[in-house]
């Protein structure tokens, strides 16, 4: 009877080859968050905020009464936003001004603008404003005038502004990645 040791099994080759080696410099992707991207994120924060920050203590001006002071649909907040989409954007301003009349005839009558003025997402997110971070402005005789709250409708365009410039930011980054 002979007695045969079993053959140990030995691990394959596990060095890769200079061909992987040199290969791996182009198909590993560079990281996109890196300490640098972040040194960026917070420059351009801070450029944000001393750029536009001054408007956190301003109060409405021009605009605004069409899309959120005088703006019936906007002034109720989340209940009025199925108006805000069904209907054109000055629809609920004009509202304000001929109270007999309906949303429908106002539409019909007011087609000053040929295509109309459907913009309904910037009037949601005032209503979404309003619903949430609204106060009660009144007059001089206690008389309300509108709900709002400029300070915060400001800092979320200041907000927006931001994400706008990461972005930008972010796809320059892609197209023109630093040279290593």
């Amino acid at each position: 009877m002979s007695k045969h040791k079993p053959h140990k099994k030995t691990a394959p080759y596990s060095k890769k080859s200079d061909l992987q080696q040199q290969t791996k410099i182009f198909v590993e992707k560079p990281k996109l968050f890196t300490k640098s991207t972040y040194f960026a994120f917070i420059v351009l924060t801070v450029f944000a905020f001393v750029l536009y920050g001054n408007t956190l203590s301003n109060d409405y001006a021009l605009d605004d009464a069409i899309v959120i002071t005088s703006n019936q649909f906007t002034q109720k907040g989340t209940e009025g936003i199925s108006d805000i989409f069904k209907y054109d954007t000055f629809t609920g301003f004009w509202m304000t001004s001929y109270p007999g009349k309906t949303a429908e005839q106002i539409q019909e009558e007011k087609k000053l603008v040929a295509g109309g003025r459907y913009r309904p997402l910037s009037l949601a997110s005032f209503a979404i404003e309003i619903e949430f971070f609204g106060k009660n402005v009144t007059d001089h005789n206690g008389n309300v005038l509108y709900k709002g709250n400029p300070g915060v409708s400001h800092f979320v365009n200041i907000l927006l502004y931001l994400l706008t410039t990461i972005l930008l930011y972010l796809i320059l980054l892609k197209l023109f990645p630093p040279k290593a």
